[in-house]
Order: structure tokens, then C-alpha cells, then sequence
């Protein structure tokens, strides 16, 4: 899909929740890895993202001068970056400054990835990421009553961090946000989770999130994350 900053599309892309990541480390020649060597000047912001329902998994790299993240960059060859031996291109736009796209079919996209930075000598940084897609096992009943529910989810490792974000429609609604962890193939919602939500229709939204520091020696960090919603009626 065409970026478009002032889209419904590109206002869901920068606030689903989508990428950061970048490269491992190289050697003293130009074109090897190298242990030790970090490029200086340089700070990694990538970010790997779809929806249920996305035609497209969107990769957004960007650079920065510092871990501040004040300022973007745009790489000056011999500089590059590249996802699976594709180098990217650059692009910019408004508030959200320079940035590399890259964009492919969910169902293609599944699996694991590598992001190939080469630094201004021509070293190369590179780092591997995993990108998986989940569903929903059993869906939860259409009427809820307050209590203990558990849901069976496919794809996702134990100990997987998924985001529960439950809306209701009440103009006193407050919603709840919590940060949960998958158990033997199962994301337990425990009765406080739906203790303060009014009565009535409740949108539910699970977010697969991975977070954590490049394992090159790029600084920078990687977010993956991979979202869908249902709807249910909460019973009192």
C-alpha cells in the first residue's frame, strides 16, 4: 500500500502498535561482521507490525544520530539497509521524518528475517527477527458473565507477552490495559480484568508484543507486534 501521512491507513500504522530493529556486528574489513566494532553516530528505531485482516506485515527502520531520537537521519552511501537482501529506500515526511518502508503479504511475511545495516566504512551489522502471526484457538462465548475466562491462542510461545486492551461503550468507561503473559498455549483474563466494565458491548483487543535491544552492536531496539479484536457482551 501507498504511505499517505494524512490516511486512516498511516494514522493505524503509527498507532498500532509496529517496528524497530537493525543490524549485528562486522569486521575490520569493509563488508565482514566484526565483534566489537560499533559505528558511532548512529542509533537504530525499528519497528515490524500487521493487523487481523492487514493485506500487508510493514517494516519501518529509522535511524537517529542518538538514543535521544530528536533527529532523524537519511544514510549517505556507502550506508545502507536491507530486509532479506533487499536494500530499502528512503523516504520522509512531516513530524515523523526519515524513514525506510518495506512491506510484504502477512501470510508471506511469516517467519524469520534478517535487517542488514552497512555503516559509512562499509561494515555490516546484522540482525535476525521473528515474525509471527497468532489466532485465536476457541473463541470466548458472545455473552460473558464476570469471572475467570481463559483463551487458547495459536502461534505464540509460552511466556509471550500479550497486550489485553477491553473497551466498553459507557460514556464513564475508563477500559483496561494490561500487559499479560501466554501459559501452555492459553491467555488466562481473570474476573478483575471485567469487574469495573459497564454491562454491555466490550471490544477486546489482544496485541502480541516483542520489545528488546538490538543483539548487534547497532544500537538501537527492535518492536514487533501483531494485533486483532473481537467483540463481546459483558453480562451482570
Amino acid at each position: 500500500m501507498n504511505l499517505n501521512f494524512w490516511s486512516y491507513d498511516m494514522l493505524k500504522k503509527w498507532f498500532c502498535a509496529a517496528l524497530l530493529l537493525v543490524v549485528f556486528s562486522c569486521s575490520n574489513e569493509p563488508g565482514k561482521q566484526a565483534p566489537g566494532k560499533k559505528p558511532a553516530g548512529v542509533w537504530a528505531q525499528y519497528k515490524v507490525w500487521a493487523e487481523e485482516g492487514d493485506s500487508a506485515a510493514t517494516c519501518m527502520l529509522q535511524f537517529y544520530t542518538n538514543e535521544r531520537m530528536a533527529q532523524t537521519m537519511l544514510l549517505q552511501p556507502p550506508a545502507a539497509v536491507q530486509i532479506d537482501g533487499q536494500q530499502l529506500q528512503p523516504d520522509s515526511a512531516g513530524v515523523v521524518g526519515a524513514f525506510y518502508e518495506y512491506q510484504a503479504p502477512v501470510a508471506q511475511f511469516a517467519g524469520k528475517h534478517t535487517i542488514l545495516f552497512t555503516d559509512l566504512e562499509g561494515d555490516d551489522f546484522a540482525d535476525e527477527f521473528n515474525f509471527q502471526p497468532f489466532t485465536i484457538g476457541a473463541e470466548l462465548p458472545a455473552v460473558l458473565s464476570v469471572g475467570d475466562h481463559e483463551l487458547p491462542l495459536n502461534g505464540l510461545s509460552n511466556g509471550s507477552s500479550v497486550r489485553v486492551v477491553l473497551t466498553d461503550t459507557s460514556a464513564e468507561g475508563v477500559g483496561i490495559n494490561e500487559l499479560l503473559q501466554v501459559r501452555n498455549g492459553k491467555l488466562e483474563l481473570p474476573a478483575k480484568l471485567w469487574e469495573n466494565l459497564a454491562a454491555g458491548p466490550i471490544v477486546m483487543h489482544l496485541t502480541a508484543e516483542e520489545e528488546r535491544p538490538l543483539k548487534s552492536n547497532l544500537g538501537g531496539e527492535i518492536l514487533i507486534t501483531y494485533g486483532l479484536s473481537r467483540i463481546v457482551t459483558l453480562r451482570k
